[in-house]
């Protein structure tokens, strides 16, 4: 989804494009735009959300809430950048805006007729209840990253968010907003939502790991992890690994140097060993 491509002659084309495979990445497809049809049966474009690169991006677990079966899984988008063309100057737009799309599992080719995408007005939400935005939304930023914690449906303590495509479909985790790279600095903090993204809380202000953009975090065995990044300058490259058992309030290093080389722009997850879900590794990939 999305991103940034670079012609042969050097100039920058930011995207907001996607594409799937539905054979373990031997082709893919170009997910067309969604549209829809007014009065007079023209074709109107439904939102997309804008071009960027260095967003964050995860997915979220759908259940039926009589069932407790799985039956969609909700795409988010959040955040991330791109540099505005103006007359006399360009600018660079950070951006904290929240975006997703919720795709059907009984329907495996729902997108091949286009994904709609809903937007979130966080800001607005903070408005609303009277809070300073500081305090209630993380700040406009890029190279974070995204996880979602939880998706056991028994998890009594994560609010239920009604599907808008499914009327008793809800959602059952917490997203979680890692650190990147502000219009001011590399940040450290943590940021969480309970009810899908519409009103968030600051976790920690600036954890343990230090500002850093351009890593990665994954979750297993209700815990987190940060792995690699880099801060300043392109040559400051992390290969460290941090851990938080407290859904991101602490954190402690579980290393200062892995055997990897330092890197950033990498990918990275955790991988269950177990159907008890009690053991699990930790890979990345790249940078």
């Amino acid at each position: 989804m999305g991103g940034m491509s670079v012609s042969t002659k050097g100039s920058q084309q930011y995207l907001n494009d996607v594409y799937a495979s539905q054979n373990d990445g031997y082709t893919w497809y170009e997910i067309p735009k969604a549209i829809k049809k007014n009065a007079f049966q023209e074709e109107i474009p439904l939102p997309q959300f804008t071009r960027r690169w260095s967003a964050a991006s995860s997915v979220l677990r759908i259940y039926d809430y009589n069932t407790t079966n799985q039956i969609m899984e909700r795409i988010y988008l959040i955040g991330g950048y791109y540099v505005k063309i103006g007359a006399k100057r360009n600018y660079n737009i950070f951006l904290n805006d929240i975006y997703y799309s919720d795709v059907s599992i009984a329907k495996a080719n729902a997108t091949l007729n286009g994904m709609h995408w809903y937007s979130i007005n966080a800001t607005d939400v903070c408005v609303e209840r009277s809070i300073n935005l500081d305090k209630c939304i993380f700040s406009p930023r890029y190279g974070h990253s995204l996880i979602t914690f939880g998706g056991d449906f028994k998890r009594t303590n994560i609010d239920y968010i009604r599907s808008k495509i499914n009327p008793g479909a809800q959602v059952s985790s917490y997203l979680i907003v890692i650190g990147g790279r502000t219009q001011v600095s590399f940040v450290s903090d943590v940021w969480i939502s309970k009810d899908g993204g519409y009103t968030w809380k600051q976790q920690a202000r600036n954890s343990i790991f230090g500002g850093r953009a351009y890593h990665t975090s994954s979750s297993y065995l209700k815990k987190i992890f940060v792995f690699g990044g880099r801060a300043g300058s392109s040559t400051q490259m992390f290969n460290d690994v941090y851990r938080s058992e407290d859904v991101g309030k602490t954190f402690e290093k579980m290393t200062e140097a892995a055997p990897w080389e330092g890197r950033y722009r990498h990918m990275g997850l955790a991988y269950p060993l177990s159907k008890k879900m009690d053991t699990g590794i930790l890979a990345i990939f790249g940078g």
